[in-house]
């Protein structure tokens, strides 16, 4: 592919409003630094906020596709993302990220008419586990489709894990991309101020189904002696109604939560803990996907405790940056009552830096100049 811009679209909340917004950032500096400079064009990213004209973030131009009648969404989507990219004259390529079937053919002809590449950004296996018996089956379809057909009819794929690489391994132009981080910003660069005198465990994340269960988390930190759970993400309302549960069911000694925090705040709790904790089931969802806290919490020099989903044993194997758990709570609670007995550790500088963004700038490189 010859050089020029890149056009990345997506439901992102610029510059830090989801992990989405991480991510594309990241990759997008890693584009610049080969020759392949971006915009952003945000779609159907959940913020009503409307903005007329462009933005701009760590240099990098922002675009809103405004909220719409579900009934004229996608010709006034097709529109606008036409009338973005005619601002820019050197557009080689569309980067889209997780979109729907629907979205996907109407960037694809977008790209038949201009000319470009069409790139895909995949990051999740959705799963229709949380939907009514009525959604279902028209989500289901639309996953097979975006999963076993369009994506394969790329002109590329990006991939965040080791199962989806494995999955798309005969397609041609295939690269891994894991959640990334930029470890020359500030935040990075704070240094640890651990005190901790009971052993503390964290917890960042959101209640949704399928992905971490937060209850067998609290479980079993509130039945460990000197251990305590600090929960960012999540209120202690949230949790009890998720779970059906009461107020006496949570230990506010041990247990704390602390609701949605900013970025930089989450990455502070981080650096103050000892462990994160992930605990998932295995599943295709799960494995498919790689978890951005997992990626911030070993770049602050955090250990992780995690069950065996996505890429997290082979990373904990080749950098013992932490330990593999059950997702069985009997079994779970031995084991996180042994290592909170264990002397405490910080991870080596080595790994701190494993997923910073400019280990993959030679794949990159090599990914987009032969599309």
């Amino acid at each position: 592919m010859k050089r020029g811009r890149i056009i990345y679209i997506g439901p992102f909340v610029m510059p830090d409003g989801n992990a989405t917004a991480h991510r594309v950032l990241q990759n997008a500096k890693i584009f610049e630094k080969v020759g392949y400079p971006s915009i952003f064009i945000e779609l159907r990213n959940g913020n009503n906020d409307s903005y007329t004209d462009k933005r701009t973030y760590f240099g990098f131009d922002v675009w809103k596709v405004p909220y719409n009648d579900k009934k004229k969404r996608l010709i006034i989507e097709y529109s606008y993302i036409l009338n973005c990219i005619s601002q820019y004259s050197d557009a080689v390529a569309i980067v889209g990220y997780n979109l729907p079937s629907t979205v996907t053919l109407m960037l694809k002809k977008i790209c038949s008419r201009l000319k470009l590449k069409y790139i895909v950004d995949s990051t999740e296996w959705y799963s229709s586990i949380h939907l009514s018996l009525y959604k279902r089956p028209f989500f289901a379809f639309d996953t097979f489709i975006t999963m076993k057909i369009l994506n394969k009819r790329s002109d590329g794929i990006i991939v965040i894990s080791t199962y989806l690489k494995n999955y798309y391994k005969n397609n041609k132009k295939v690269v891994f991309l894991p959640p990334m981080v930029d470890k020359s910003e500030n935040i990075w660069k704070d240094q640890h101020s651990h005190d901790n005198t009971d052993v503390n465990f964290v917890f960042s994340g959101t209640l949704r189904a399928g992905k971490d269960n937060l209850k067998l988390c609290v479980d079993c930190i509130q039945s460990i002696d000197t251990s305590i759970l600090d929960i960012y993400g999540v209120t202690k309302t949230e949790y009890l109604n998720h779970y059906n549960l009461n107020e006496l069911d949570v230990d506010d000694r041990k247990i704390k939560f602390h609701g949605v925090v900013s970025h930089v705040d989450s990455i502070h709790a981080l650096k103050n803990a000892d462990y994160l904790l992930l605990i998932r089931e295995n599943s295709r969802k799960n494995n498919a996907g790689f978890s951005t806290k997992l990626v911030e919490s070993i770049s602050c020099g955090t250990p992780i405790i995690s069950t065996n989903t996505s890429d997290v044993a082979s990373l904990i194997e080749r950098y013992a940056c932490g330990y593999i758990v059950s997702f069985d709570y009997k079994q779970l609670y031995e084991e996180i009552k042994i290592i909170s007995q264990k002397e405490r550790y910080r991870l080596s500088k080595e790994c701190s830096n494993v997923f910073d963004f400019n280990n993959y700038i030679g794949e990159v490189r090599n990914f987009l100049d032969t599309i």
